[in-house]
């Protein structure tokens, strides 16, 4: 399939569909942690934004082989995640739990 005379294969959509929803998501979580932190001055915005973008920068640049980055993601990311989305269902059902406690107390 082509679309005019420079588009030859619809994977180039797809590619650019990919890396638009990556800088969305990134450009987002970058706006929202600025938010987050309350920094109202631009200059101190400006010099958190470099911070944060240089953190993320030597992240990717660290040499990981595959087999560490599995080792990595099962060993500590998955169980992190578990425990602390299990810890964070437990505090919410304790709120929801005394929340409706202490409003049929008060009534």
């Amino acid at each position: 399939m082509t679309i005019g005379h420079f588009i030859e294969h619809m994977d180039f959509l797809s590619i650019y569909q990919w890396f638009s929803g990556a800088f969305l998501r990134i450009s987002l979580t970058l706006f929202l942690i600025n938010d987050i932190l309350g920094i109202e001055k631009k200059g101190k915005k400006a010099l958190c934004l470099f911070l944060i973008c240089s953190m993320q920068l030597i992240a990717i640049s660290l040499p990981f082989s595959d087999p560490k980055f599995i080792n990595l993601i099962t060993d500590v990311l998955l169980p992190g995640i578990f425990w602390g989305m299990s810890g964070y269902f437990l505090i919410i059902v304790g709120l929801i739990h005394f929340g409706y406690r202490w409003r049929r107390v008060k009534s």
